[in-house]
């Protein structure tokens, strides 16, 4: 396959973001029948299965975090991007200890909002992200975390897709 050749240059950027997720919107990988992407990459529709929508997960503040790092190997020809989605619940209870069952059971899709208000997708490729680790417990201090980390992980083959910010309406999204 023949390579693509760079056609546009990057210049620096007057403002600086900031890191961390705000929001999740987290559904069912299958629920998910279409995906619409623009000529620029930017997702700007999802089609869903009929009565299906993603679900709203706040994140608390300086919690939350998703990783995309490309990984290649040259000796095998490969190269991929890794999908490491950690996710943070405190204060458990019964209804997110079976949230966290089910989550722990299904392949997912998930629109992370981050705290510079973009959008983006993970789980698009490769049966979505499963749950691959965390941890959960009381803690031992009284600062400590009473609750739980998950770490949700898929691949793809290209970095994570903006999603257009017009796409997170009441249509798509049953909202917390």
């Amino acid at each position: 396959m023949p390579c693509t050749k760079l056609s546009t240059a990057r210049a620096l950027d007057c403002s600086r973001g900031i890191g961390g997720i705000q929001t999740l919107y987290i559904a069912h990988r299958e629920d998910v029948t279409a995906i619409t992407t623009d000529v620029d990459g930017t997702i700007s529709a999802f089609t869903m299965a009929s009565g299906r929508k993603f679900f709203e997960f706040k994140m608390e503040k300086e919690t939350a975090l998703f990783t995309n790092p490309p990984i290649g190997n040259v000796a095998n020809g490969s190269q991929y991007f890794d999908e490491i989605l950690t996710i943070v619940f405190n204060q458990p209870d019964a209804a997110t200890r079976n949230q966290i069952a089910i989550l722990a059971k299904s392949n997912l899709i998930v629109i992370a909002k981050t705290s510079n208000n973009t959008f983006r997708l993970l789980g698009e490729e490769n049966d979505g992200l499963v749950l691959n680790g965390g941890e959960g417990g009381s803690g031992t201090a009284a600062g400590d975390r009473n609750g739980y980390s998950l770490q949700l992980r898929g691949f793809a083959s290209a970095p994570a897709k903006f999603v257009d910010d017009a796409v997170i309406t009441s249509t798509l999204i049953t909202f917390a």
